[in-house]
């Protein structure tokens, strides 16, 4: 018996189950009496809901009928004769990528929608065709069918292509008696598993050839490692090796132990395996059903290489810098970098130079300008440290690092990035896409991540050499002279770029891992890619014992973006994008009726406006800085960054009513009420949006939101906002009069941090590694927070917003970087309940310090 349930969605489209044919009846009860499902539904709308709903179905059986009567009276007249040949025209089929629900909807169509398909000559001209595609309305396509004497013919493409997109593997079978094979447009025929006949075979014939090919499909669709470690669970062999739980048993051995056992289930318990099980292959050394799950995800996405990482990206950060750089060399990376990067940096010995982002007044921190990539910025930054020689400055950067997708959803344009790599002579390049794994999947993330699945097609030759082709999509951003629609590109990494390029993916954080799930991805170029030199620090990072379930998760992560990444991420989307309107909405509405404020996002201003398709990602490209641009950020230019629409910034401000709330008021009442954002600033607030997020979370979260401004505008007091908490401190202020008192020291601290983050980085005294020695040394001051100024640091020291690094071991403490921790550390003492986390910095007996270097 096959662990997994074989499911068949049956498709009778009839007005009453009363008057399903009899052959469909009884293909149903074969179906069951072979130890399958059959799901009988009426009509094709009711079977995509069951689909999305019943996602594990294997198979489709299409009782397609659809005659010249079923079709619309306007159509009929064009209806091509049954008994003509039809040898001498072609049928007319639009291309799939052309049925992006991000796109309006054609008469073209719509007509294949209403299941049929134009049929012209074969010697039909072109530019017809094309004349054809640009009409407007239904009223101009049958007039030109009428002038041009054009047919049509029944087809269940459009029917096939909405299955396909949710499951693209899925098992398609037409059963049928009255379509003719040569009237079908072909892509019908490559897209189903069989054409049935109903007059020839018989219903028990039928449910055997479908549950059979049901089985087969399951074997397909498990990914490698999944499918062995499934069918070795399922042997119910004895464990003779560790871990020591056997399988489980120990646990149930005692009575807290069965609790245990039983939350997480034996299969888990039964799976959690060790290397000596050699059938599974081995993570170290990349053999075996692991290998080949490796393999597969590289395959899924993109890479020329891809290897699983059990202890999040910041290992898999370490491991490419370590298996990249040696002690001395010079590295790139922007300052906003995740502090495993500069981690990397303290424990490899490093020389590295800063890029520094840009920010708005919200606090939201921006890309890296493009006149940052720049050999004459470099140069000019290393002069200024003094651990920078003329050599280091001419001999050339090792690695950069560039975060691709921030915290708030700025991605680049990678081309153009690689564009700037060649001119610094980087020889790796770092893409840290923690919370960007999902782009490859859909094209509206074209051209905006580092990974290329047609990386090894031959570049047409009649295109640009330094175009990347990235995704599933043929789109390509617009050069900046450019104008227009967008312009079909493809090609390999830029010819002018030699190095390797990285990157690191929190598989867990927004795809379907479980947590501490990563890779880390490769893409090969001119200078190859040294395997034993990398696996030499990939072992050195990760334990001889692996959790097998993790490794399942990553493989099974591949398995489901490979099979619905596009279809998923294009729910996501659209659910978010739906999101973001209805936010705006609520504020309109509140302002129209008088009752003023309400929370905004951070996106472009006319969202509601009808005059821009919200949809195209040419909306969501950050415009030329400028008075009207929205985003607020120096130094920006054209078709250089993309706001990630999944990653919303909620703004806790309405400027037009001269509202301010800190944010951390009202993630704290969120939190109340079970909402937990992702992460918050001063005055902003993320909403993280992922392959998993559910439709439901978005209603309860505005709901909560009015829910906080009735209090603000009624100024309630503050234990009848946070009514869980006991001895709340301001318990009898209003919750309008409690933002007023905080906001001032709030605002405060945001100035300093602007400053602190406005460009100019510490003066340095030594390396972050040397830096840490002396911590590790104990030649460290504990230095109390008030005198930090003019003292070195010996710890990296990260606040928490926005969670990148303040100061780097080795950096001098200046008065606006002091006066900022002694905010950020007696915040709370003002404000119980409200605390910022900062890292580095030390509570001792009440007082904060952090450790500096011995004067």
């Amino acid at each position: 018996m096959h662990p997994f349930p074989i499911r068949v969605l049956v498709v009778s489209p009839t007005s009453e189950e009363s008057v399903v044919s009899s052959s469909i009846n009884t293909i149903c009860k074969e179906i069951h009496d072979l130890g399958a499902t059959a799901i009988l539904t009426h009509s094709f709308h009711d079977a995509y809901n069951e689909l999305k709903e019943t996602i594990d179905i294997a198979a489709i059986l299409m009782d397609w009928d659809m005659d010249y009567s079923k079709c619309k009276k306007s159509m009929r007249q064009f209806l091509f004769p049954k008994t003509t040949q039809i040898y001498d025209h072609k049928v007319l089929v639009l291309p799939g990528t052309e049925l992006s629900p991000f796109q309006a909807k054609t008469p073209l169509m719509k007509l294949e929608a209403d299941g049929l398909n134009l049929v012209v000559p074969r010697s039909y001209p072109n530019e017809k065709i094309a004349e054809m595609q640009q009409l407007k309305t239904q009223e101009e396509l049958i007039l030109f069918m009428e002038k041009e004497h054009l047919k049509v013919v029944p087809s269940p493409l459009n029917v096939i292509r909405t299955f396909k997109n949710i499951n693209r593997k899925i098992l398609i079978f037409l059963y049928t008696e009255k379509l003719v094979v040569e009237r079908l447009p072909v892509q019908v025929l490559e897209s189903i598993e069989a054409y049935l006949w109903k007059g020839e075979e018989t219903p028990t014939f039928v449910a055997k050839r479908i549950v059979t090919q049901s089985y087969e499909y399951i074997e397909d669709i498990l990914p490698p490692f999944f499918k062995a470690l499934v069918k070795y669970v399922n042997q119910g062999k004895y464990s003779w090796h560790c871990p020591g739980h056997m399988g489980g048993v120990a646990y149930l051995r005692s009575p807290p132990g069965k609790f245990f056992f039983d939350f997480f289930g034996e299969n888990m318990l039964i799976a959690d395996l060790c290397n000596a099980v050699g059938e599974l292959g081995g993570l170290l050394n990349h053999f075996g059903p692991i290998g080949e799950a490796e393999k597969y995800a590289s395959k899924v996405f993109g890479s020329d290489f891809s290897y699983f990482v059990l202890n999040g990206t910041s290992t898999a950060n370490k491991m490419v810098f370590q298996g990249t750089t040696v002690s001395g060399d010079v590295v790139v990376l922007d300052r906003n970098a995740h502090k495993s990067s500069m981690q990397a940096i303290m424990l490899g010995g490093l020389k590295p130079f800063y890029v520094v982002p840009v920010r708005n007044k919200y606090g939201i921190i921006g890309p890296i300008p493009f006149t940052e990539f720049n050999v004459t910025n470099i140069i000019k930054q290393g002069k200024r440290l003094p651990y920078m020689t003329q050599q280091d400055l001419t001999k050339g950067i090792k690695l950069m690092v560039l975060t691709q997708c921030t915290y708030d959803g700025i991605c680049y344009n990678v081309a153009k990035v690689c564009q700037s790599l060649s001119h610094l002579d980087a020889q790796n390049m770092l893409f840290d896409e923690a919370w960007f794994p999902y782009a490859h999947f859909h094209p509206f993330y074209a051209s905006y991540h580092s990974m290329n699945k047609d990386y090894f097609e031959k570049m047409n030759e009649k295109l640009e050499e330094d175009s990347i082709f990235h995704g599933s999509s043929v789109l390509q951003d617009l050069d900046e002279d450019e104008e227009g629609d967008e312009v079909v590109k493809r090609s390999t990494t830029p010819s002018n770029y030699k190095g390797v390029i990285y990157a690191t993916q929190s598989t867990h954080k927004v795809l379907a891992a479980l947590s501490q799930c990563s890779m880390v991805h490769v893409r090969n170029s001119k200078d190859p890619f040294q395997f034993d030199r990398f696996n030499t620090y990939f072992q050195a990072n990760t334990s001889t014992s692996p959790q097998y379930s993790l490794i399942a998760s990553l493989d099974m992560s591949s398995a489901i973006m490979d099979i619905s990444g596009e279809s998923i991420v294009d729910d996501v989307l659209k659910e978010v994008i739906s999101f973001r309107c209805a936010i705006e909405r609520v504020k309109v509405e509140f302002k129209e009726s008088g009752e003023g404020w309400f929370f905004g996002c951070w996106q472009p201003r006319d969202i509601l406006s009808g005059k821009n398709d919200i949809y195209d990602k040419n909306y969501w490209v950050l415009p030329p800085s400028g008075p009207e641009a929205w985003h607020g950020f120096p130094n920006i230019g054209k078709n250089q960054y993309l706001l990630d629409p999944l990653k919303v910034n909620i703004l806790t401000v309405d400027e037009d009513a001269n509202i301010e709330i800190p944010a951390c008021v009202v993630c704290k009442f969120l939190a109340m009420n079970g909402i937990i954002m992702e992460k918050m600033g001063y005055y902003t607030m993320l909403s993280l949006f992922s392959i998993g997020s559910r439709r439901g979370k978005s209603a309860t979260l505005i709901t909560a939101l009015i829910q906080f401004k009735k209090m603000y505008d009624s100024n309630t007091q503050l234990k009848y906002v946070f009514t869980r908490e006991h001895n709340l401190e301001f318990e009898n202020v209003g919750l309008k009069d409690f933002c007023d008192m905080m906001n001032p020291e709030i605002k405060k601290m945001q100035e300093m941090e602007n400053e602190v983050y406005s460009g100019k980085l510490p003066d340095v005294k030594c390396l972050p590694y040397e830096a840490s020695c002396a911590l590790i040394n104990n030649n460290v001051d504990w230095v109390p927070v008030e005198n930090l100024t003019g003292r070195v640091s010996a710890l990296l020291v990260v606040n928490y917003p926005p969670g990148i690094p303040t100061v780097m071991p080795g950096e001098i403490f200046d008065q606006v970087h002091t006066d900022l921790m002694v905010a950020l550390a007696h915040f709370e003492e003002k404000w119980p309940g409200y605390e910022f986390e900062v890292h580095g910095l030390v509570a001792k007996n009440g007082k904060f310090f952090i450790p500096c270097l011995k004067q």
